[in-house]
């Protein structure tokens, strides 16, 4: 047990040959990560896709509210306002920054985590916090304040087709916030500041996570550390984008089937 333990241990060695990179590309990093937070926060409500409307009702002479009439119209009209919300933070948390590091600055991706777990023995923990997690879901899904939220599509019990066109939308967007949050940030602060990085980047990321159930707030605090730690030691991002996966569509599952939605 504990040479299983000792595995997870992150050595000074670790630290100090972890990719080195300046100054400049930090503070480009950190400065957009503030903006992208705020643009995604704005952007991918509603209030945000209603005024684009506005604005093609104005290009095109007509009455405001003509576009958005003929489109409320349509039967997936709120799958719809969901691609929008899951456009903004694939432009800004995914798209924009693999420009930045890859692009712009010649990194490999490789470097963000965005690559298979250099320890696969380390994903035992995974599934751990997984079983653990999965407990919890089967108590916080009868909580109205769960029912009330979860799913944020609120039509994925109505076919087949709208859950699993929610669920691929819904699903997809957690990698973006893992190369976001555990790729993006976490590896550019890495080198600076060692273990602190982890702390430092859970900070905004439970911050994303205030409009949510109070229950869920609290929880991203400890999972968002344990996400940061793993990413650090797997060199990867991909097996904390399965987890949020397999927690997601749990809850959601769980939702539906209590609520005799399934």
């Amino acid at each position: 047990m504990h040479t299983k333990l000792r595995n997870l241990h992150i050595s000074y060695n670790e630290i100090k040959t972890a990719p080195r990179y300046s100054n400049r590309l930090i503070a480009v990093i950190l400065s957009y990560a503030t903006i992208a937070i705020v643009a995604v926060s704005y952007l991918k409500n509603y209030a945000a896709f209603l005024e684009l409307t506005y604005l093609i009702d104005d290009l095109q002479n007509l009455n405001r509210g003509t576009n958005i009439a003929k489109l409320r119209q349509y039967h997936y009209f709120e799958l719809l306002i969901y691609i929008w919300w899951w456009w903004w933070q694939g432009v800004f948390y995914f798209v924009i920054p693999i420009f930045i590091v890859k692009w712009k600055y010649k990194y490999s991706l490789k470097q963000f985590g965005l690559r298979s777990s250099a320890f696969p023995k380390l994903n035992r923990y995974y599934i751990l916090w997984f079983l653990v997690t999965l407990l919890a879901i089967v108590i916080v899904s009868s909580h109205k304040d769960f029912v009330q939220y979860y799913p944020f599509y609120k039509k994925a019990h109505r076919s087949l087709i709208d859950f699993v066109a929610w669920q691929a939308i819904y699903l997809s967007q957690f990698l973006f916030l893992e190369f976001f949050f555990r790729g993006l940030l976490l590896n550019v602060l890495y080198r600076k500041t060692g273990i602190l990085a982890v702390f430092i980047v859970v900070i905004p990321y439970v911050m994303i996570h205030i409009t949510k159930p109070w229950l869920e707030a609290l929880a991203s605090f400890p999972f968002g550390l344990f996400l940061g730690y793993m990413a650090l030691k797997t060199r990867s991002i991909l097996s904390g984008f399965y987890l949020h996966v397999a927690i997601a569509l749990s809850l959601d599952v769980s939702i539906l089937l209590k609520t005799s939605h399934l």
